[in-house]
């Protein structure tokens, strides 16, 4: 690649954020490589907000000949900046917008995955190269019109990679006695992401098999009406056991999974879904439904739910907790799958798309 520059654009930089997470690692494979890397955000926040540029300062920093690179994920004004700026390459990074009726509670941010998709199709035009995080988001690059396409994985970093590889060492092994089930639901409080399936399931656990528990973590401030109306269920309903964390640091995050014995995840729409690779590193087994692109990120590994019902996610809950040789085959499986989603491997795939020209 003739340049000296690789800069990424965000609409959002913030710890604790999957997208972050990743636009900081690529920063420093970029930098590791020699290339000058700077981030623009319009957007910054804690820890992170040390590593970013204001979008404004774009125009002043970011030279013809340099490469952009930018996210997208939402409707915001980081993609109408990075498709007027003149440089010598830029490159789409797609991370999957969530469908707008699938946000029919959340209308503020239904109203930005509209405009979102909308950009889409006119970065089309400006982009000499789009990537996304899976195949599934790969094929939406083609609808909206993009020529040069191809799918890099999210990796997580070494240091994070390792916080998670220690939660599975820490672990127990399935179920002991009568022991409280242990279940984990990480992602932010939005309904495509069906907690509440979640929460049904680890009811009809307790009803039928035993005590159960169910920590559920992630942000509630984008969809506060729908976080809302989880606990008025929880409530209404007296489930025991049902506890909602927030959001994380990631050392928490990593506490979290050493201490679950089972990831559900029930969600309607998956572009990637980084907390399933976070499981395989914690050596978390996972349950989930068969929607978007979560099977092709679990690759074989954890266990793929065909149909919409917690009774199933509280069935497959009790296999694995009484089932050991099930339970380590889909952490074995799982481990396997993960090679994909470390530093070496997405330098490997970078090198493929990002030097060849």
């Amino acid at each position: 690649m003739k340049c000296h520059a690789i800069h990424q654009i965000v609409p959002t930089l913030a710890d604790g954020d999957a997208i972050s997470s990743y636009t900081l690692l690529l920063q420093d494979v970029w930098k590791s490589w020699g290339f000058v890397s700077l981030i623009f955000a319009q957007m910054a926040a804690g820890r992170a907000a040390s590593r970013a540029s204001g979008l404004g300062r774009m125009s002043a920093r970011a030279q013809e000949g340099d490469v952009l690179v930018y996210h997208h994920s939402t409707g915001c004004d980081a993609a109408e900046a990075f498709i007027r700026h003149q440089a010598a390459r830029k490159i789409l990074i797609y991370h999957n917008i969530a469908p707008p009726e699938a946000l029919a509670e959340a209308p503020a941010l239904a109203a930005r995955s509209q405009r979102g998709l909308r950009q889409l199709r006119d970065l089309a035009e400006a982009c000499d190269l789009a990537l996304a995080d899976s195949e599934y988001n790969r094929r939406d690059l083609e609808k909206a019109g993009f020529t040069r396409t191809g799918v890099m994985s999210i990796a997580l970093g070494n240091d994070r990679q390792s916080l998670f590889e220690a939660a599975a060492r820490d672990r127990p092994r399935g179920a002991a006695g009568d022991r409280t089930a242990r279940f984990l639901c990480v992602g932010r409080i939005l309904p495509h992401k069906r907690f509440g399936m979640a929460i049904e399931a680890a009811a009809l656990y307790q009803r039928a098999f035993g005590p159960a528990r169910l920590r559920i973590v992630g942000g509630s401030g984008e969809a506060p009406e729908y976080a809302a109306s989880l606990t008025r269920y929880v409530e209404s309903q007296k489930i025991a056991g049902i506890e909602f964390m927030g959001k994380l640091t990631d050392e928490a995050l990593a506490r979290e999974y050493a201490g679950a014995d089972v990831y559900f995840c029930p969600s309607l729409h998956e572009g990637f879904c980084v907390p399933l690779a976070e499981c395989m590193f914690s050596g978390l087994p996972v349950i989930a439904s068969a929607h978007g692109a979560v099977p092709e990120t679990l690759g074989g590994g954890g266990l793929v739910i065909g149909e919409d019902d917690p009774a199933m996610y509280a069935e497959s809950a009790r296999r694995l907790m009484t089932d050991p040789a099930l339970y380590q085959h889909i952490i074995d499986a799982q481990r396997a799958r993960c090679v994909l989603f470390t530093r070496a491997s997405i330098e490997a795939r970078m090198r493929e798309f990002f030097m060849a020209s």
